[in-house]
């Protein structure tokens, strides 16, 4: 958690509206640590600063700083803060309950967060990118160092997502509803009866889910992940972690952190 109490010793690199920076800053706050809060402005591509990039060198956030050791890749960091911080675990105690978390945590990575970003990239950098110059897009371009994120970058300004490209991902969105609410079946939380790394996981991407078809969240439909859900909001460590609260500091909408 942020407070006048900071521990110098945990830098905390993050995006407020990323997906991937809330599901780190919601495992510090389950854990009920404190860090420097150093907020990235990636609609001012601050990420892709030559600064930044000796920090993290894929120029994505988060990263996190540990007494001096750079760590990146969301799911690592958080496996890494749960081990080097043993108090109020967030990973199950025996082995085969951990490859079962890192199972859902391997699908948020490689299945859900590629969908999550096509709804997000076209919503909030298409209306932005499609103003560049070629001249200034090259610019952009050259500062980022993985393919696929420049092939991102690309797309967003000369050739945005299709509405076919929108609801495929969508559905695999849906997807991650329909898992969760049959997971949910064998307990309250994703794992049974501990609240875990996978929850924490899942979390930035229901609230995306929330955010483009609300009804996925409704008692109505899923039942169980509405409970589920109903829960995990209101735990401390969700509004600890300013899941959802506002945008990108710079952008029309933006109100600063939630009090």
């Amino acid at each position: 958690m942020t407070s006048d109490a900071v521990d110098e010793s945990l830098i905390l690199y993050h995006g407020w509206s990323s997906s991937a920076s809330r599901k780190v800053r919601f495992a510090l706050a389950e854990k009920q640590l404190a860090y420097v809060s150093h907020p990235i402005n990636i609609r001012k591509n601050e990420h892709h600063s030559p600064e930044y990039r000796k920090i993290n060198p894929n120029a994505v956030v988060p990263a996190l700083i540990h007494n001096g050791a750079q760590l990146i890749e969301s799911t690592f960091i958080n496996e890494y803060l749960d081990e080097a911080f043993p108090g109020n675990p967030l990973r199950p105690a025996t082995p085969l309950e951990r490859h079962a978390m890192r199972l859902w945590c391997r699908d948020v990575d490689e299945k859900y967060l590629p969908a999550v970003l096509k709804h997000n990239w076209q919503r909030t950098i298409h209306p932005i990118a499609r103003n560049w110059t070629d001249a200034e897009l090259e610019a952009k371009l050259a500062n980022i160092p993985s393919p696929e994120r420049r092939n991102f970058w690309y797309r967003m300004a000369r050739d945005p997502f299709t509405a076919e490209e929108l609801e495929a991902a969508m559905e695999v969105l849906r997807g991650l509803i329909r898992k969760t609410e049959d997971a949910l079946a064998q307990g309250p939380w994703l794992l049974g009866e501990q609240f875990t790394l996978a929850d924490i996981s899942v979390t930035p991407y229901v609230k995306r889910i929330e955010e483009l078809e609300p009804d996925q969240v409704d008692a109505r439909k899923n039942p169980r992940t509405a409970d589920w859900w109903a829960r995990l909001t209101a735990r401390p460590g969700f509004k600890n972690a300013h899941i959802g609260d506002y945008l990108e500091q710079g952008s029309p909408e933006y109100k600063g952190p939630a009090a």
